[in-house]
């Protein structure tokens, strides 16, 4: 006998069961007709927020800075290999503080300093001027941590002014251009 089934294109489950209720077998288990499927109740779970330990926190914020400088200082070197006036003194303070000097053609045109740390501690600070000291602990911009949609990101606090969260690449970027027009 020759049966016909009607099914939609979405509906291979449907097809593979009949077919195996037809050959006298079972489902494989953990496997549910579409039939058994819809009659199961819906649970209603709600999303929780991801916690982020204190240690999860600091070791981010550590490997962000330590990117943003690389990035910084791959930026810088571009530069001089595209304008041969432009030169750079990068000075890794600590490892947790670098300054850099940019001169076109041998003469100051900018400093900026990026460090771990600043007002409450656990943040990214930038400043920027024509001399900068070491120990002044005075931002332009403050990096702060967040956790943003079950992730940690970065947010810059430019005064007052709240931005979006971004990627250490981003903050790099940020700076950069901000570096940027100190000089233009």
């Amino acid at each position: 006998m020759i049966g016909y089934l009607s099914v939609q294109r979405n509906e291979p489950e449907k097809v593979v069961s009949t077919f195996l209720e037809k050959v006298g077998r079972k489902p494989p288990l953990g496997e549910t007709t579409p039939s058994a499927r819809a009659k199961a109740p819906k649970l209603n779970v709600p999303k929780l927020k991801r916690s982020f330990t204190d240690r999860e926190r600091k070791g981010f914020l550590k490997d962000s800075f330590g990117e943003i400088i690389d990035l910084i200082e791959q930026f810088l070197s571009e530069t001089k290999n595209e304008h041969s006036q432009f030169d750079y003194d990068a000075k890794r303070v600590t490892t947790r503080e670098c300054v850099f000097t940019l001169f076109s053609n041998q003469k100051q045109i900018t400093q900026f300093k990026i460090w771990l740390g600043g007002v409450l501690g656990n943040e990214i600070s930038f400043r920027y001027g024509n001399e900068i000291d070491i120990d002044d602990l005075s931002t332009n911009v403050s990096i702060y941590l967040e956790e943003y949609e079950d992730e940690l990101k970065l947010k810059p606090l430019r005064m007052g002014m709240f931005d979006k969260p971004m990627s250490p690449r981003e903050v790099a970027e940020y700076l950069w251009g901000v570096v940027c027009r100190t000089f233009a």
